[in-house]
């Protein structure tokens, strides 16, 4: 979650007006329209790792439901 809101070159939280980056969207994005969407979906690093962020932040998804989504 920092990634998201702190500014890696202040350490602080970012404030209005701020320029934000996010390289490993930008990656994940990329894989996606590469590989399609359905690489969420299937037995990928990318689905594994997706889930367990969303885990980490509380979710309930598992990689089962992931697998098994039609």
């Amino acid at each position: 979650m920092a990634e998201i809101y702190v500014n890696p070159e202040t350490g602080e939280v970012y404030q209005q007006n701020d320029t934000i980056t996010r390289p490993v969207l930008g990656r994940t994005f990329e894989r996606i329209a590469a590989e399609g969407a359905n690489i969420l979906y299937e037995d990928t690093d990318l689905m594994k790792a997706f889930v367990k962020d969303l885990q980490d932040m509380g979710g309930n998804i598992t990689e089962e439901d992931m697998l098994k989504y039609t």
